[in-house]
């Protein structure tokens, strides 16, 4: 199994605390490390409600941008992209970068967002997204050993179209003064290192090892990613329907896909040190000291050396 590390571009430390947030902070300098993808796309569904209405605000927004282009008009194409993305983020304020406070900042960030996001307004008209769409529809999928697999070259010519439709988009961003918060609010070089990442996250699982490596190498990414044994898991009982489940041995609790039914697994864990019982409470925290030795402890133990 390959998972990914972060580190530090700056100063080169591990990410060492737990954190919930997408967007991974530097424990150390507190510079902006990567984005989480995993952990971005479960802030997004963690609440069903909101993802529903931000899901038929989008529909709105594209069918009345549909109209301002046919319009051409190009100041209301701009409030209602302005109306979304403050909608959005203040219905998902972790999605939002942590070098963007509320208030003046935030505004500027969103006008920004919204002004971008008109000048590309007849991009797809004009055939801009084309190849990227195609060679996207043209990706091979193959079985190999029981699993599905993405043909490399197919791969790397939609990555190739994906970088050209970044560095396009990035121009718009960071070549305008009037769009001089997006150089604070996410660098320029970061969110290049930002987007290869999110490939990376996304298709590496998809690819054969020597293929994974030699795209990590390219990208310069091959130190971010480590091989590891699968996990060990094990067999337990849904308490909702019954169904046989398997989770990670060590884990602290599992929801049922099918039923929802969450099954606590552990409720306690033992000091390595003093071996002193801890009662995990509902709102446990990961990393404690012990209240017999003050050592340490940790819940869930990294399967990886940072």
């Amino acid at each position: 199994m390959r998972i990914k590390k972060f580190n530090c571009h700056h100063c080169g430390a591990p990410k060492v605390n737990p954190y919930t947030s997408p967007w991974i902070v530097c424990d150390y300098c507190f510079h902006l490390v990567d984005v989480d993808y995993a952990a971005s796309n479960a802030a997004w569904t963690a609440d069903e409600v909101k993802m529903k209405q931000m899901d038929e605000a989008k529909e709105e927004l594209d069918r009345v941008c549909n109209e301002y282009r046919e319009q051409k008009n190009t100041e209301a194409y701009r409030k209602a992209q302005y109306q979304y993305h403050f909608k959005f983020y203040q219905a998902f304020p972790t999605l939002l970068t942590p070098t963007i406070s509320k208030g003046p900042k935030l505004n500027a960030f969103i006008e920004a967002i919204a002004n971008a996001e008109t000048e590309t307004m007849y991009w797809r008209q004009q055939g801009v997204y084309k190849p990227m769409h195609e060679a996207y529809a043209a990706l091979l999928y193959y079985y190999k050993d029981g699993n599905e697999y993405i043909e490399y070259d197919s791969f790397m010519r939609y990555f190739a179209e994906v970088r050209k439709i970044q560095e396009r988009i990035f121009r718009v961003q960071y070549d305008n003064p009037a769009h001089r918060i997006f150089h604070e609010a996410v660098p320029e070089e970061f969110q290049r290192k930002m987007r290869i990442s999110e490939m990376a996250q996304k298709y590496v699982p998809v690819l054969e090892q020597p293929h994974a490596d030699d795209f990590l190498k390219q990208c310069g990414l091959l130190h971010e990613f480590v091989d590891l044994p699968d996990p060990v898991r094990e067999n337990i009982t849904c308490g909702g329907c019954k169904k046989h489940i398997l989770v990670a041995k060590g884990a602290v609790r599992c929801i049922c896909e099918d039923c929802r039914h969450e099954t606590i697994l552990r409720t306690s864990v033992n000091c390595h040190n003093c071996g002193s019982e801890h009662e995990l409470k509902p709102e446990w925290k990961n990393i404690f000291d012990c209240t017999n030795c003050k050592t340490e402890v940790r819940v869930v133990i990294p399967i990886y050396d940072t």
